[in-house]
């Protein structure tokens, strides 16, 4: 069972030089609700942030990170509210990705061999991105 973690655990990672992002305050599907609610729920995670650490984050994670978890009205909010970097889930590198409210990620997992980590960095594996984007 995943626990998350707790404040005392995130200021001593800021501490240590890790930068800390938000993934909204209650991880509702940012692309399925009221552009009014996603904004209060994403008000009020930067709200807590900066109550029980002290600062303001510029990055965030959408719930689900699918292409699906935003829209154009989550981005314009994200911009409005201070963010300047959102990242998914879609499968990729950001080469020539010139919006930084739709940041691409290669997933690395435990049971990688060297060659499939090598693989997925040199782009072998964007084939998923497509997939993801077309689903």
């Amino acid at each position: 069972n995943l626990k998350p973690m707790s404040w005392p655990q995130i200021n001593i990672m800021r501490r240590n030089g890790m930068n800390i992002g938000l993934h909204t305050h209650s991880h509702p599907n940012l692309g399925k609700i009221e552009a009014s609610i996603s904004r209060n729920d994403l008000v009020k995670s930067q709200y807590v942030l900066r109550k029980k650490t002290g600062i303001r984050t510029p990055y965030f994670a959408y719930p689900y990170g699918d292409r699906h978890s935003f829209n154009e009205s989550t981005i314009t909010i994200l911009k409005n509210i201070g963010f300047k970097y959102a990242f998914t889930t879609i499968w990729g590198n950001n080469i020539d990705n010139k919006n930084n409210y739709i940041i691409k990620r290669i997933r690395i997992d435990s049971g990688d061999s060297l060659v499939d980590f090598k693989n997925k960095i040199l782009g072998y594996w964007d084939f998923v991105g497509w997939i993801q984007m077309k689903i």
